[in-house]
């Protein structure tokens, strides 16, 4: 009785096999077979693309928290697409100026890169506070979001001289726009 029933099993087991087996090479022809039908009927697949502009450009921007800074310089950016996700990068000189009653600048040199899924945007600059009788560098890491040529972002000045200058924010939250002067480069494929 138990050999009947361990045959009768294996019986409806390769049956089964050979079904499935059947089932993936009809669904296999089906995929690939592509007979009579109109080339541009038939589905291509996407390719990799990118599009990338480079450019002179000049930076304008805002800088505040509790104390508000007017920004303006000059950078080299690139921004466009690859693939379906935007890109942008940008190296700069710039200076911070406060719009208050006390003068004073900060020469700044950075650089930030931002795109993907989410437009995320992060950087770093070096900037250098003068009130023309005393300076305090800072080091400021920044996040946030940022696409083609504009950025806001979120950054916090680490001291690395003169901790007690007045006037200089520790927390900073930037928006940022470059004005393309000129085009130095197409890049497509």
């Amino acid at each position: 009785m138990l050999q009947l029933r361990c045959t009768f099993f294996i019986q409806h087991l390769k049956s089964l096999v050979n079904s499935i087996c059947l089932l993936v090479l009809l669904s296999i022809a089906a995929k690939v077979a592509n007979a009579q039908v109109a080339p541009d009927s038939i589905p291509q697949q996407k390719h990799y693309f990118y599009h990338l502009e480079r450019h002179i450009s000049l930076l304008t921007g805002l800088n505040g928290f509790r104390h508000n800074f007017a920004e303006v310089g000059f950078a080299l950016n690139q921004y466009g697409r690859v693939g379906h996700h935007p890109t942008a990068w940008a190296y700069f000189i710039s200076s911070e100026i406060k719009l208050d009653n006390q003068l004073l600048l900060g020469p700044k040199v950075g650089a930030w890169i931002g795109g993907g899924i989410a437009g995320i945007a992060l950087g770093i600059n070096t900037i250098c506070y003068t009130d023309l009788a005393h300076t305090a560098w800072r080091i400021r890491p920044e996040i946030g979001m940022g696409f083609d040529r504009w950025k806001v972002v979120y950054g916090f000045n680490f001291a690395v001289t003169n901790r007690n200058f007045s006037g200089v924010p520790k927390n900073v939250i930037s928006l940022v726009y470059l004005f393309g002067l000129f085009k130095v480069k197409t890049i497509e494929g």
